[in-house]
């Protein structure tokens, strides 16, 4: 059988796919959770059209899969229900694009790309009670060392170890792991030393080239002979939290299996790290939205910008349900939050958008115990710490929230008919159930016009 780059393919012009326009540019970060690539088609029938037709419902369906992957934890995915790829063509996705197509008489080949809804991804697995992770980590860089005893080589040499998590990719997931690209800045910066003793200097200076959070030193030990067949790989690794220590370690092995060849077993290696990463995030991010609670917190600004700034990067968190200003002054002002979870998720999740959550003494009577600050990474600056005088002019009664602080027992509000498989509970809207952002005022309750981003 001879396959062929496809041309033009004028009789398949009936299949209803939808092909993101050139140079449309999805937004970072969460837009891309709901994106799966390169996902691999081969489909034979009687025709090419209908070989196309099979291996584009085939794709939708494996591509939700991976969604399911990186958005739900393993021992709940098998709660979900099943989705038909003419449900998910209907209600869910919303673009694919085909690259690499090849055609014979009866035979597609080609990789897809599929841009889910994301609304709609979320009504499903809310309406279904299927609690999934949205908060994406900051990146985290990875050092890959190789080699036994006194040894272990970074950059000199052959690392093959290094060459693995170069070529991994982990961008659409919740975690990603980067690799660094080993130049000459680099070289400079770090070497196997530095990384073996958790040098916090060189950690910093790497982690801010990468824009990573934290740096995870993984040190890769070969034993056994991968020519015959029998090789053992241990891995010891590191993890700094922000760079620094102290350091949270963790070990593994990875036997090579039959007809596994060393490049191949360390890839496998690299991916079974990065998949255990994954699962962690996953178990500590979990949204629930049966918990819900509402917090108060002091918010010391220098400028109304760094407020909007704040609003701005709340208004990206899924935790985060509602966010309201109370007061503002020059110096300071004072927002509620209704958010998923407990508060040690809540602070997870502020902190990948560079806000500090920080428990704080009561000032005086009524004033919030919790403060919310842009960290210095947002504002890359150097100076002292944000503050302000704590004096906050309190809006009129009827600006604030009528919700007591602690737990929320409001059910999501009716929506229409939901699509097939979604449950027969009615889904919660984008943002929460009757979640009402309020604008942001000044001291005296008058409307402040907020910059479009």
């Amino acid at each position: 059988m001879i396959l062929r780059p496809l041309a033009r393919l004028s009789a398949l012009s009936l299949l209803a796919l939808l092909v993101l326009p050139a140079g449309a540019a999805l937004s970072p970060a969460r837009a891309d959770l709901f994106t799966v690539s390169d996902v691999h088609l081969d489909a034979t029938a009687d025709s090419v059209t209908a070989a196309r037709d099979k291996a584009m419902a085939e794709g939708q369906v494996e591509a939700v899969r991976e969604l399911w992957e990186r958005l739900v934890a393993p021992d709940t995915r098998a709660l979900i229900p099943p989705l038909s790829a003419a449900e998910l063509s209907d209600y869910y996705v919303q673009s694919m694009r085909v690259s690499g197509e090849q055609t014979s008489p009866n035979r597609y080949i080609a990789d897809l790309t599929v841009q889910f809804r994301a609304d709609q991804v979320r009504q499903f697995l809310r309406s279904n009670n299927i609690p999934y992770a949205e908060t994406q980590s900051r990146p985290i860089l990875v050092l890959p060392l190789y080699g036994g005893g006194g040894s272990a080589t970074l950059w000199a040499g052959d690392n093959p170890w290094l060459a693995a998590w170069q070529r991994y990719g982990s961008d659409h997931r919740l975690v990603p792991v980067v690799a660094p690209l080993g130049d000459l800045e680099d070289i400079a910066s770090v070497d196997a030393g530095l990384a073996e003793a958790g040098d916090p200097d060189a950690f910093s200076q790497m982690a801010r080239r990468y824009d990573a959070g934290d740096v995870l030193v993984s040190r890769a030990s070969l034993s056994g002979d991968p020519a015959a067949g029998n090789a053992t790989l241990r891995i010891a690794n590191r993890r700094y939290p922000g760079g620094q220590g102290p350091a949270q370690s963790s070990e593994e092995s990875v036997t090579q299996q039959q007809g596994e060849s060393l490049k191949a077993m360390l890839a496998r290696a690299a991916a079974g790290l990065t998949d255990s990463l994954q699962g962690n995030w996953l178990d500590q991010n979990q949204l629930r939205y049966d918990q819900q609670a509402q917090l108060e917190a002091l918010v010391p600004v220098n400028s109304l910008d760094e407020l909007v700034e704040v609003q701005r990067r709340l208004g990206q968190l899924a935790a985060v349900r509602d966010h309201y200003t109370l007061s503002v002054t020059r110096t300071a002002a004072e927002i509620g939050l209704v958010y998923y979870g407990d508060p040690m998720q809540l602070q997870r999740a502020l902190s990948q958008v560079d806000l500090a959550l920080e428990q704080i003494g009561v000032a005086a009577p009524g004033q919030p115990a919790w403060q919310i600050r842009l960290t210095r990474a947002a504002l890359q600056i150097d100076s002292a710490p944000l503050g302000g005088d704590g004096s906050l002019e309190t809006l009129p009664g009827s600006q604030l929230d009528s919700q007591p602080s602690g737990q929320l027992d409001g059910q999501p509000s009716s929506q229409p008919q939901s699509p097939p498989g979604s449950g027969a509970a009615p889904a919660a809207t984008e943002g929460g159930a009757a979640s009402t952002v309020r604008p942001l005022t000044d001291a005296s309750g008058r409307p402040v016009q907020v910059p479009a981003q």
